[in-house]
């Protein structure tokens, strides 16, 4: 059914020197704002530009610098674009008609478009949607143009892991995006160049943006799930929140039980003085038990001063892993051995803690943002291999691994504005240190350490947006300094100890040409290895393999030029990327031992790729797809003792999400996705995979309660394989999971009101290498 749409314009003038600044507001017929609508003035008679802006979020507008004899052009995605003379900007309504397609017998209404460009961010609207019905912020996040989700993590495509903020505040845990309900949510920028004044690891950057609750008074909401595959997995959680006046309190209790089971072929080809053959059979189930609470309080004491402070305390009640492999082996193509293993390792957590304190206020122009942080984690890991050879001698391998981490971090991030733009400047610094205890009871096999990191970061940046009358200009320039320092035996190791020094700069140009929204962008990026990474312990996998970190490691660099654009409901990126001492897995064998492999960790020097997607997210009725197709191509080459291999087939990713409304509050879901054979880094992933997930939700007053039937991955096909390439060794892995599941869903809500916590925090990316 076609729709008459009416904008609404409401001006006011004022006139200085022959000049007049006009103020107003679109909305829809519906009085909904339309944020993000173009409004300029062209010159006559020859329609040169002369001033522009767009309207905010809540589709105000303030056009200066506007003189008699000009023409108004007003436009907005999904409408026809109107033209009015200054002369004729009296009248109180100005009539939009929408832009309506046919496509064979379906009509594509123009309505007001679900993801659209705002400067350098792709922004999703999620209330003006059937996004809104999507369940929880998780759940909207999947069905964001270039986002996939794994379990719980999230990828940006061609960026990797982003940053997810919730009104300005860092998610620590993604367990918090399923306590956010996505009617709750007003909408959702993505940004793939976020600028300056992230840390510079950080390549996307994922923003949430929560509805305004009104009133005040206590307010809850719980959801309880049950998953049931070959396992039973459950989440429980509940929050609460309470208001009055200025002042927030808030809670949130979160307990998590998953259990996984994975079956694994994997060939394993060492080519040394002989040619060893494994064939292994892997099967491993494990279990997790996880329970966090949050509380804490948030205080505005004005429109332009506000603090607070939130501690999280986390705990897992039980951790394992159970590993059963059965193994053949063969030497020149006769037989060798064959052995039986069991392996288990069980993890006793001691709680952990996080806090983080805020200010956030301006003083005069200057806006003023002050983080702080501390964060501590401690765990014990016992290792027990059990291994039972036909031909050889019998093993009993033990280890215990203790590992302690602390982290303190503060941020301060200032904003000032400056002729049509705004300069932010500020600075970071972060202290992070990590205790490895490794006791292994069988020297021979496996030998102990003991080892330290600590690491001083120190960041400093300035950046500056400003609106030219042909686009948006986003520019600037970060410092880290990081004094990394490694010790094994309490003893400082000079050869693995360094200090970094590195200069970050960013770029990025926003501008619209008609219909289309382009975005043309460069920066430099770094992703530092993860503690673990570094690590010198030594891990027993057989009597031929060893695995064990590099403290030798170096940071990776990554050099982005990006170009996006949008076209009414299409999404276009293209992005080429040149990274420096990309992180590979890797083999060595030594020539006293020659048959025994050590599975590590390289730099390898330069890995260009290029990344390109194109998406669609029209509305059709009852109907809302989102389609998105990726393919990402790499060049490398690698050099081998025994080959050199050319590594450059590229992969395609698929992305089909479908939403459905339907009479009396039934909403459907219907998701595939695909990933294809291609190379990555030294890997080739040798399967297609599969998943096809389908949910059906009805919500029951006025959207309080709401019961959710889903199932994942309905034929079983979330299954790969992969061939990596190393130094004399090749290996094989094919990989079957515990992933076709079915799951209920129950949420309640009472009087929702978000908390107006505004900590966005510091040294988050330092607590992820942990």
């Amino acid at each position: 059914m076609k729709k008459t749409l009416a904008l609404l314009l409401l001006f006011t003038s004022v006139t200085t020197y022959g000049q007049s600044t006009y103020i107003g507001k679109i909305t829809d017929e519906k009085n909904v704002p339309l944020p993000y609508a173009n409004v300029v003035s062209l010159s006559l008679p020859d329609s040169a530009f002369v001033v522009g802006t767009t309207t905010d979020l809540q589709g105000n507008f303030k056009l200066e610098q506007v003189t008699e004899g000009q023409l108004i052009r007003i436009s907005s995605i999904g409408y026809v674009t109107v033209y009015k003379n200054t002369s004729e900007l009296n009248e109180p309504n100005i009539q939009m008609s929408p832009d309506v397609q046919a496509l064979q017998e379906v009509v594509v209404e123009g309505t007001h478009p679900v993801v659209f460009m705002k400067g350098n961010a792709l922004v999703t609207d999620v209330q003006n949607s059937l996004l809104s019905k999507a369940g929880s912020a998780s759940d909207v996040l999947a069905r964001i143009p270039r986002v996939s989700k794994s379990k719980d993590k999230f990828v940006v495509f061609g960026k990797g892991t982003p940053l997810i903020y919730i009104n300005g505040r860092l998610v620590r845990d993604n367990t918090e995006l399923e306590q956010l309900n996505s009617t709750d949510i007003k909408h959702v920028e993505l940004l793939t160049t976020p600028g300056a004044q992230y840390d510079a690891s950080v390549k996307s950057v994922i923003r949430i943006k929560t509805v305004k609750r009104q009133g005040d008074g206590f307010s809850f909401d719980v959801r309880s799930s049950y998953y049931q595959s070959e396992n039973t997995d459950l989440i429980e959680q509940a929050n609460v929140n309470y208001r009055h006046a200025g002042l927030d309190l808030f809670g949130s209790f979160d307990y998590r039980l998953n259990r996984t089971e994975q079956i694994s072929s994997v060939e394993q080809e060492t080519n040394t003085s002989s040619l060893w053959q494994q064939h292994n059979t892997m099967q491993m189930n494990g279990q997790t038990q996880k329970m966090s609470g949050t509380f804490g309080f948030n205080y505005q004491i004005n429109d332009n001063h506000s603090f607070g402070a939130r501690y999280q305390m986390l705990g897992y009640p039980s951790s394992y892993v159970n590993t059963d492999i059965l193994s053949k082996v063969e030497k020149n193509n006769d037989f060798y051995d064959q052995w039986s293993s069991n392996g288990i390792e069980n993890r006793d957590y001691s709680l952990g803690h996080q806090l983080n304190l805020y200010y956030t206020g301006t003083a005069g122009k200057l806006g003023i943002d002050v983080n702080a942080d501390y964060y501590k984690s401690d765990y014990d890991a016992t290792n027990n291999t059990s291994e039972q050879s036909q031909e050889q001698d019998d093993r009993q391998i033990a280890a215990f691994n203790q590992v302690k981490n602390k982290m303190c971090a503060g941020k301060v991030v200032f904003t000032y504005p400056i002729w049509k733009g705004q300069l932010s400047f500020g600075g970071e610094y972060t202290y992070s240190n990590r205790d490895n205890n490794y006791l292994s009871r069988n020297e021979s096999y496996v030998p102990s350490s003991c080892s330290n990191i600590s690491e001083n970061y120190i960041g400093g940046f300035t950046s500056y947006d400003v609106q030219l009358p042909f686009g948006m200009l986003s520019a600037g320039i970060r410092y880290e300094h990081v004094d990394f320092e490694y010790s094994e035996d309490q003893q400082k190791i000079d050869a693995q100890s360094k200090n970094f020094d590195n200069v970050f700069p960013t770029l990025s140009f926003a501008t619209q040409f008609g219909q289309v929204q382009a975005q043309l962008s460069y920066a430099a990026t770094i992703q530092r290895p993860s503690y673990a990474d570094l690590s010198n312990n030594v891990f027993y996998i057989n009597r031929f393999t060893l695995q064990q970190g590099n403290p030798y490691l170096l940071p990776s660099i990554t050099h982005d030029i990006s170009l996006n654009a949008m076209w009414k409901y299409f999404q276009f990126m293209l992005s080429y990327q040149q990274k420096k001492d990309e992180i590979f897995t890797w083999s060595t064998q030594t020539e006293a031992n020659p048959e025994l492999s050590t599975i590590s960790y390289i730099n390898f020097d330069r890995m260009p790729t290029l990344n390109a997607f194109i998406g669609a997210s029209p509305t059709i009725g009852f109907w809302s797809p989102m389609y998105g197709v990726g393919v990402s191509k790499q060049w490398v080459n690698v050099h081998t003792d025994l080959a050199d291999l050319e590594l450059k087939k590229p992969a395609l990713n698929v992305m089909l999400n479908n939403t459905f409304t339907l009479p009396k509050n039934f909403l459907i879901n219907l998701d595939f996705t695909f990933q294809g054979k291609g190379n990555y880094q030294n890997i080739y992933m040798m399967k297609n995979m599969y998943i096809l997930n389908l949910a059906i939700s009805k919500s029951f007053f006025n959207d309080a309660f709401n019961v959710e039937l889903r199932g994942n991955d309905l034929f079983h096909q979330q299954k790969d394989a992969s061939r990596v390439y190393m130094n004399r060794l090749t290996a094989y892995q094919a990989n079957c999971y515990d992933s076709r599941e079915f799951a209920i869903t129950v949420r309640y809500r009472f009087n929702t009101a978000q908390s107006k916590y505004k900590g966005s925090g510091a040294g988050e990316r330092t607590k992820a290498r942990f």
